[in-house]
């Protein structure tokens, strides 16, 4: 999928947007700690790299992507339970 770099930065953002809104809403966390368990992640490294090609997918997809990493890694005060 051929994209322009500003194409690709608003996709990507909206994606992190929803996934942020689904981590406070849905997990109950702090717009603070949802953000970081977002940036803080393997899962938006790959988001951000457009040749992963993971910004095409939907928001919902990436969410339950980043749940998946957050079980796999060490429990912080940031993950979602």
């Amino acid at each position: 999928m051929n994209v322009t770099l500003s194409e690709f930065e608003y996709m990507k953002e909206g994606i992190v947007t929803d996934i942020i809104s689904f981590l406070m809403n849905e997990n109950n966390l702090s717009l603070h700690n949802a953000m970081n368990c977002v940036y803080d992640s393997n899962t938006f490294s790959l988001l951000a790299n457009p040749e992963t090609a993971l910004f095409i997918q939907s928001s919902r997809y990436v969410y339950n992507e980043l749940l998946r990493e957050l079980k796999l890694t060490k429990p912080s005060k940031n993950s979602p339970n």
